[in-house]
This record gives structure tokens, C-alpha cells and sequence, in this order.
């Protein structure tokens, strides 16, 4: 009887430690401060509150088009026979033009989710009879890389379009200042979805945590930049300051919320100033190193050669290029291009038209020295529907891809 009683003794003061313990680590505050960080991490990352705000002139994590746009067309049917697909260059052919034509009203937000060419629709219906149902999945920053690698993704999920409109301009060939690692697509695919299911080692079990620990420290790095434009807004106070001022951030840069953000207007055409920021920009990105521009051609020639084993038409269009942008290009680099770009698309079946050379632009046709206004934009979908008006069988194949 006494051993039983000592037993129920030791398992009760066993017990009690155990109690007196827990209490203990209940009242540490270090506990509840990790346990508060823990809660505060799980609601950033479930509810994204950046998204609700936007500060011109710079891209916060949480509101990213990039993703949101990839997932919709991956998790959606794509309700479209005719896909758009290029860099910043293509953005004016289906919003602008689409703005200016309907007067729509999109802000700097809302028009990077906008999917639609609903202009150049209705042209090719009323003109060629083409029955085309268009969207558009061009990025800002857009490698070719990256192009091919969505339009992979595209067909690897079922979406197949009848045609593929593919824009092309020189930049996506030649920027050596986007590392292909984080080109806007190929970030996407490859980090930000990185799940616990595909470490297969120590390593990239490592790497995941790393990259994991990186959009945490981004995460705070947005809410720095937030704060600061917010107070510098208020105050009307220059952000001129250290890391800040490294991001090329200034007193432009401006807060809006959700509902807040400036209209884009598609009809200003060339600025002095926004000349000059673009002109300084391609000068970096126009710097010729061979084994970029073959990369990224061995990837335009892939892509196209995936689309003719899916079956789908591609028209490459050489999009025009303002004067003044097309001077910075590396000398005798336009004719390289230009016998690649034929050699490729003759390959690979598809139609290749040129409107970089038409006359029938000026530089009022362009916001910058590369992007195009509404009415250029209008401009373009004009040339292309006359080109095809005049070479039967360039419509005959379209007919035959549209009209099933």
C-alpha cells in the first residue's frame, strides 16, 4: 500500500511540474509576442491588405498583376479563340485602343487586368468577316522567355486558341538588364509557388525556407515604403532619404487607396520627360550581348514551334517603334533581327508583318518614344486588318482557324 502511495505522490507532483510549467510559458511575454507575430504573419499573408493600396510610380508586392493574371487564365476557360501576346508594347492595342473607342475609364490599376480587345474584335468581324474573339495576356517587362513560357503553361492546361497574335519589338530580345530568373513569368512559376510538396532535399528544402523568408522581408519593406510616401504626401516632403531614394522614389510618388488611383488618359502623346525616361532606360537595355539575344531567340523559335504542333495560326506583328528609340539600337542590329525574324516565321508557319516601317506613324502616335497612344494603337489594328484585307491567303487561313 505504501508504494501505491508513493506512486500517486510522484504522478502527482509530476503533474503539478507539468502545470506550473505550462502556466509559466503562458505568462512569458515572449510567448505571446511570437504567438502575435504568428497571428499578424498569417493575416498579411491570407488577406494581402497592400492590394488596397498604390503609390504612382512603383509596384507593391501585394498588388502584382502578374499572378493574378496568370491564375485566371490558367483556372478559367479562356472563352476566346485568339490570344494577344507580348510586352508593354502590346497593353495600348486592346486597353487603350478599347478606351478610346468605348469610352472606357480605367485607372493604372484596374487596366492591368484588363483582358479584352474588344476594338480590334469588332474590326476584323465588320471588316474581314473574321468571327475573332481576342484576349490579351501580355506583361509589362515581358521577356521572350517569358512568353514562351506562359504560352507552354497556356497549352499544357487544355486552353488552345485558333490564333495567336505575337507583338514583337526588339527590347524583349536584348534586355540584359532583367535577369531571366525573375522576368516577371518565369518569377512566377518558379518561386512564388514553391510549395513543401516539391522539396525533394535538404537543399531546396533550404532554398524554399530562404525564399519564404525573403517575401517576409519584402513584405516589410512594402509597409516601410508605404509609411514614408504616406508621410511625405501628407507633409508634402520629398522622399530623397537612403533606401528610399535608391528605388528612384521622389515626390511623385504619391499614395492612393482602392478607388483612389489617377485615370489613364490614352490620348497624351509624347512628353519631353517621358521621352527622356524611356531614351535612358533603352539605352541600358539595347546593349548587345549575343548570348541574351540568342537565348531569347532559341525561346521566340520554340514558342512558335510549339504553336504550330498545337495547331494554332500565329501572325508575329513587328509592332512601330518611335524615331528616336529605334537610333538606340546597336548598329546593323535591325537587319539581324529582321532576317531572323523572317528565317523563324517561315519556319515555323506563321505569318510575319511588318508595320515597324510604316510610314503612316508620327510621334504623335506615342506616348513615349515606344508605347503607343489610343489613336496609334487604333492606328495599327487599321494597318494590320488592310494587310490581311490584301493577301488572300493570309484570310484564307484566318477563315479557315476562326470561322469553325
Amino acid at each position: 500500500m505504501s508504494e501505491l502511495n508513493q506512486t500517486i505522490a510522484i504522478t502527482q507532483g509530476q503533474t503539478k511540474t507539468k502545470t506550473s510549467a505550462l502556466k509559466r510559458v503562458l505568462h512569458s511575454p515572449f510567448v505571446w509576442l511570437l504567438f502575435c507575430l504568428i497571428l499578424a504573419e498569417l493575416f498579411l499573408f491570407y488577406t494581402k491588405p497592400l492590394r488596397l493600396v498604390f503609390i504612382r510610380g512603383t509596384m507593391l508586392k501585394d498588388n502584382d498583376v502578374v499572378g493574378a493574371k496568370i491564375e485566371h487564365f490558367l483556372n478559367n476557360p479562356l472563352n476566346a479563340n485568339t490570344i494577344i501576346v507580348g510586352d508593354s508594347t502590346a497593353d495600348p492595342l486592346c486597353s487603350y485602343a478599347d478606351m478610346v473607342q468605348y469610352k472606357l475609364s480605367l485607372n493604372s490599376n484596374n487596366r492591368y487586368s484588363y483582358f479584352d480587345a474588344k476594338y480590334a474584335d469588332r474590326l476584323f468581324n465588320d471588316k474581314l468577316d473574321l468571327k475573332m474573339k481576342s484576349k490579351n495576356l501580355y506583361f509589362g517587362g515581358c521577356l521572350v522567355s517569358d512568353q514562351e513560357l506562359l504560352i507552354g503553361k497556356l497549352l499544357q492546361a487544355g486552353k488552345k486558341p485558333s490564333l495567336a497574335i505575337v507583338t514583337v519589338v526588339p527590347r524583349p530580345f536584348l534586355d540584359s538588364t532583367v535577369d531571366t530568373s525573375v522576368s516577371p513569368v518565369n518569377c512566377y512559376f518558379s518561386n512564388r509557388h514553391r510549395g513543401l510538396e516539391r522539396v525533394k532535399n535538404f537543399p531546396t528544402l533550404v532554398d524554399h525556407y530562404l525564399h519564404s523568408a525573403s517575401n517576409i522581408y519584402r513584405t516589410r519593406s512594402d509597409y516601410a515604403t508605404i509609411l514614408s510616401c504616406l508621410a511625405c504626401t501628407t507633409f508634402s516632403r520629398p522622399l530623397n532619404s537612403g533606401d528610399l531614394a535608391s528605388k528612384g522614389l521622389n515626390q511623385n510618388n504619391t499614395v492612393t487607396f482602392l478607388g483612389e488611383e489617377d485615370g489613364v488618359d490614352p490620348l497624351i502623346s509624347a512628353k519631353p520627360e517621358w521621352i527622356a525616361s524611356e531614351a535612358n532606360h533603352y539605352k541600358q537595355s539595347y546593349a548587345l550581348k549575343n548570348s541574351i539575344f540568342n537565348y531569347q531567340y532559341k525561346s521566340f523559335n520554340h514558342m512558335l514551334g510549339e504553336l504550330k504542333r498545337n495547331n494554332v495560326m500565329t501572325l508575329v506583328v513587328k509592332l512601330p517603334l518611335e524615331k528616336s528609340n529605334l537610333d538606340l539600337l546597336p548598329p546593323g542590329f535591325s537587319t539581324q533581327w529582321d532576317k531572323m525574324l523572317i528565317e523563324s516565321t517561315r519556319t515555323n508557319g506563321a505569318e510575319l508583318i511588318d508595320l515597324q516601317r510604316a510610314s503612316q506613324f508620327s510621334s504623335k502616335d506615342f506616348r513615349d518614344n515606344v508605347h503607343l497612344t489610343g489613336p496609334g494603337a487604333i492606328k495599327v489594328w487599321a494597318l494590320l486588318s488592310e494587310h490581311i484585307k490584301n493577301d488572300p491567303t493570309v484570310k484564307q487561313k484566318l477563315k479557315a482557324a476562326l470561322n469553325k
